[in-house]
């Protein structure tokens, strides 16, 4: 997920990715801020970096979920 993010901030304004979570594994939920994006499954919780983004909100994206994440005309990531 961090990968997808990245590309879309990096292909510049206009470029999105839209993303289907699996929910094979199980229930989790990854959450997108800033700088980091965060997994928790099963009681456990992993971190990753990512680029500082021109983010306005945090996203909390569940499996089973399908996502675009978006670089908007004004740079700023959006997921929907």
């Amino acid at each position: 997920m961090a990968n997808l993010i990245n590309q879309v901030n990096s292909h510049g304004e206009g470029y999105s990715i839209y993303v289907h979570l699996d929910s094979k594994p199980g229930y989790y939920v990854i959450t997108v801020e800033r700088n980091k994006l965060t997994m928790e499954f099963s009681n456990k919780k992993g971190e990753t970096l990512i680029l500082p983004l021109k983010i306005d909100v945090d996203y909390k994206l569940y499996s089973g979920g399908s996502y675009l994440i978006s670089k908007t005309n004004d740079g700023k990531i959006v997921i929907t």
